[in-house]
């Protein structure tokens, strides 16, 4: 912008040379009428008297004055429009390096956004993955013991069949020792009843011995009687020979009695040692069993434990395969979203490269707005606006409103309000109230009752016929 005053002082500097320009140039022409007066005498310069003179070079300088004054004020006015449109290409300018950044900055925060969700989904699909590797794991510890639960399940079984057979032959053998116990008593008796005998027959032995002995002394004194007695000899003898016998036989018999009852002796103590050993087993398979019981007990407690941790696992796997599922879900919907954005921006910048290749739009605010130089009525500009997709502005606040009266320079100007539908109920172009007002003085008045349409201006906004001839603004969303 040019100072004012240093613009006053340069404007009277060129009048003043103006002046003198005209002044030399009158000069010259006098010059160039006395050389040529002098020089040549074919040419008649018309003589005049000296106050035509002056009036004529006072009428010639007033014309170049005036000639360089259109010329100045035609510079001035061109300057001015050079201005106003280097002005207006700067600020378009900035508009769009905003508009560039900001779509640029979305781009990126999208970008990010994509990232983190693919670092979310790979995240997921990496604890999916372990997850289903633990609960693998946890079936197959689940399947382990449950053939260990079946191996001690079949144990016990084997176990207790064999500490029934156990039991079983230990009766048998408690009731075969009860037996031996007295078939042994019984041999006891017979061996006391066969030693008694042996001690009889003992003492008959002797007797017959000293009978004998009388008999060879009675034989001596009983010659006579030799025949009697020789017979009696050998019955004797045979008798004794009978009863030797006997004795031998009996001797045997007792000494069998005697090796039987050291045999049944010898098998009564094994048979308490076995007994001992058996209930000894047995007290070690009663101890065995009840730590049996004991582990399979645990390994119960353990199996509901691992089946409730499996259960809670699937629990755990079916929320993070639900979550997992929203969470595709979500990516979907965020890169449509992005498809849709990315859409929404070439389908912004093709609208903004055509908008800027078309003169007089300006960007404000993801808007596009256009200030006509022609004036038209307000039906036929909302048409002009709705031919290229826009419509006549709408104003939502005080600094769309301040922009816009900048924008047109205070001149008047169709805005998208009218009441024609029904009077005093203004709306928007779009249907909606107006929430924000900046009604002028007095207005609306509807002078007349046919003042339906809008214009903002300088002072604000005033309502006119509509069928009145007024400059226009439109306005375009940059995303429809």
């Amino acid at each position: 912008m040019k100072n004012p005053r240093t613009h006053g002082m340069d404007k009277d500097e060129e009048e003043m040379n103006t002046n003198a320009d005209a002044h030399d140039a009158i000069n010259n022409h006098d010059v160039w009428t006395e050389t040529e007066n002098s020089n040549t005498k074919r040419w008649q310069t018309p003589q005049y008297t000296g106050s035509e003179g002056v009036e004529i070079r006072r009428s010639k300088a007033a014309v170049v004055c005036l000639v360089l004054l259109c010329v100045l004020l035609l510079t001035e006015v061109i300057i001015l429009c050079v201005h106003i449109h280097a002005n207006n290409i700067n600020y378009m300018e900035d508009q769009l390096l905003i508009t560039d950044t900001n779509l640029t900055d979305e781009r990126d925060q999208l970008i990010t956004n994509k990232t983190n969700l693919t670092e979310d989904r790979n995240g997921v699909q990496t604890n999916e993955t372990k997850l289903a590797e633990e609960r693998d794991r946890l079936l197959n510890n689940n399947t382990n013991l449950g053939e260990e639960r079946d191996g001690l399940l079949t144990n016990e079984t084997n176990l207790a069949k064999d500490r029934d057979g156990l039991l079983i032959n230990n009766t048998n053998l408690g009731k075969y020792r009860e037996v031996l116990l007295t078939n042994d008593t019984n041999l006891a008796e017979e061996k006391d009843g066969l030693l008694t005998n042996d001690t009889k027959l003992t003492k008959d032995k002797d007797g017959l011995l000293i009978n004998n002995t009388n008999l060879g002394q009675d034989r001596e004194g009983l010659l006579t009687n030799d025949t009697n007695l020789a017979e009696e000899k050998d019955g004797l003898l045979t008798n004794d020979t009978n009863l030797t016998k006997d004795r031998d036989g009996l001797l045997i018999n007792n000494t069998n009695l005697g090796e039987d009852r050291e045999g049944l002796l010898t098998n009564d103590t094994n048979l308490a040692e076995e007994k001992d050993g058996l209930l000894t087993n047995y007290t070690n398979l009663a101890e065995e069993r009840e730590t049996l019981l004991t582990n399979i007990t645990n390994l119960t407690e353990e199996r509901d434990q691992l089946l409730t941790n499996n259960t809670n696992l699937i629990k755990e796997r079916d929320q993070l395969v639900t979550k997992n599922m929203q969470l595709t879900k979500e990516k979907d919907v965020l890169l449509a979203n992005n498809r849709d954005l990315i859409k929404q921006r070439d389908q912004l910048n093709y609208e903004k490269r055509e908008l800027l290749n078309m003169d007089g739009w300006l960007y404000y605010r993801s808007h596009f707005y256009y200030i006509s130089s022609q004036k038209k009525n307000w039906y036929d500009s909302r048409r002009y606006c709705t031919d290229r997709r826009a419509d006549l502005i709408i104003i939502n606040n005080r600094d769309e409103h301040n922009f816009f009266k900048k924008m047109s320079c205070g001149a008047h100007a169709w805005i998208g309000l009218t009441d024609r539908h029904a009077e005093g109920r203004w709306k928007w172009v779009d249907g909606s109230n107006p929430g924000f007002r900046s009604w002028a003085v007095t207005e609306p008045n509807s002078i007349g009752g046919n003042e339906d349409c809008a214009v903002t201006h300088s002072l604000g906004w005033a309502d006119f016929p509509c069928h009145r001839a007024f400059q226009w603004i439109c306005e375009r969303n940059s995303l429809r």
